[in-house]
C-alpha cells in the first residue's frame, strides 16, 4: 500500500495553462476580509402567529376557554331564567318585562368581563401581549371602516341567502320567520341606546373569544389558517344552533368567515369587533321595526 502524500495533486485535478493543478476554491476577500453570505433578515414580529408556543398548550387554552364559556352560558341562563320565573309577587307583567330588560346587559357584561379576565390570565401566563389576540390600536380608524364594510357585506349576503331560500325552498320560509320570533323571545325589547350597549357587549365578547383567542391557537395547532377558520366557525355556529333555527346557521357561518378573514388580513381584532357590533345593532333595529309593540 502506497503512503498518502498530502502534497501530491489529486488525480482529478485538471492542469492549468502552466501545467500545475487547479487549486481548491479559495475564500473571496472583500476589503481584505473573507466574504460570507449575509444572513436573511429576521421575520417580522407577528404576535398572532404564536411562534414558540407549544401545540399542546394551544389545546389546553382552547379547552379552558370553551369550558368557561359553557359554564358562563349556563350561569347566565339560570340567572335570567330565575329572574323571569320568580319575580316579586307584587310585580306586574309590565314591571317584570322591565326588570328583565334592566338586568340583561349587566349580566352579559359580567360574563364578558369574566372571559376577558381569564384571557388576560392566560396571556400573562404564556408571556404574551394583548396583540396576540389582535387587540391593538394600530390603524384603528381604517380597521373600524373595514369592519363596517364587512358588516355591510354580511348583511348583503344574508339578505341574498334569505331571498334564495324563499324563492327555491319555500318550505323553509316559515323556519326563517320562526327564527325572528325566537330572537324576540330570547332578547327583550330594549331602547336604541340599550340595544347599542347589548351589541357592544356581545360583539366584543364573542370576537375576543372566537376570532381573537381561539382562531390563532387553532392555526398554531394545525399550521393552517384555512383549517383554523373552518374549526373556529364550527365553534361559533354551535352555540347559535342551540337557540336558533337550522336555516339561520348558514348566514351565521358566513358572518364568522368574513370576520375571520378580516382578522387574519389585518392582524387585528378591531375590524371583527366593529363589524359584529354594527351587524348585531342593525339586526336589533330591524327586529324592532318589524315587530314593534308585539315585541315585549
Amino acid at each position: 500500500m502506497t503512503e498518502f502524500d498530502p502534497t501530491a495533486p489529486l488525480e482529478n485535478d485538471a492542469p492549468d495553462h502552466e501545467g500545475g493543478a487547479i487549486p481548491v476554491a479559495r475564500p473571496v476577500l472583500v476589503d481584505g476580509q473573507p466574504w460570507t453570505i449575509p444572513a436573511p433578515p429576521p421575520l417580522p414580529d407577528d404576535p398572532m402567529l404564536l411562534r414558540g408556543m407549544r401545540r399542546g398548550s394551544t389545546v389546553v387554552d382552547v379547552f379552558i376557554i370553551v369550558v368557561l364559556v359553557v359554564a358562563a352560558e349556563f350561569v347566565t341562563g339560570v340567572i335570567l331564567g330565575v329572574s323571569g320565573a320568580f319575580p316579586p309577587e307584587s310585580m306586574s307583567k309590565e314591571a317584570e318585562a322591565e326588570f328583565n330588560r334592566t338586568i340583561l346587559v349587566p349580566v352579559l357584561a359580567v360574563r364578558a368581563s369574566a372571559v376577558l379576565g381569564l384571557v388576560w390570565l392566560i396571556l400573562r401566563g404564556r408571556g404574551q401581549s394583548w396583540q396576540a389576540v389582535g387587540l391593538t390600536g394600530r390603524s384603528w380608524f381604517l380597521n373600524v371602516l373595514l369592519g363596517a364594510a364587512g358588516a355591510a357585506v354580511a348583511w348583503f349576503l344574508s339578505v341574498a341567502y334569505a331571498l334564495i331560500v324563499v324563492t327555491f325552498f319555500p318550505s323553509l320560509e316559515e323556519s326563517l320567520e320562526e327564527n325572528a320570533v325566537v330572537l324576540t323571545e330570547i332578547i327583550p325589547h330594549l331602547s336604541p341606546a340599550a340595544f347599542a350597549m347589548l351589541a357592544i357587549v356581545v360583539g366584543f365578547y364573542e370576537e375576543l373569544m372566537v376570532r381573537g383567542f381561539i382562531l390563532p391557537r387553532l392555526r398554531r395547532l394545525t399550521s393552517s389558517w384555512i383549517v383554523a377558520v373552518i374549526l373556529s366557525t364550527a365553534l361559533f355556529v354551535a352555540p347559535h344552533a342551540a337557540d336558533q333555527t337550522p336555516p339561520m346557521m348558514v348566514p351565521i357561518a358566513i358572518l364568522s368567515i368574513i370576520f375571520s378573514i378580516l382578522t387574519i388580513w389585518r392582524r387585528s381584532l378591531i375590524p371583527a369587533i366593529a363589524g359584529h357590533v354594527l351587524f348585531n345593532y342593525g339586526q336589533f333595529l330591524f327586529l324592532s321595526a318589524s315587530f314593534g309593540d308585539q315585541w315585549k
